[in-house]
């Protein structure tokens, strides 16, 4: 049997603004946030928490 679609669910990568390196990989729900979404993370390259946004 096929699996069973997530819905509006997308994978995301977000990247840090400070360094630019592609830390994380997320999700998130298209039909909820439909624009690019900025959360506050750990950089373990700057070693600091810094903005990621969702890249392209």
């Amino acid at each position: 049997m096929a699996k069973k679609a997530k819905g509006n669910r997308i994978k995301i990568t977000l990247v840090c603004e400070a360094c630019g390196q592609r830390n994380y990989d997320t999700q998130k729900n298209k039909k909820n946030d439909n624009e690019r979404i900025t959360l506050e993370k750990y950089c373990r390259f700057c070693k600091k928490a810094t903005a990621h946004k969702e890249s392209k």
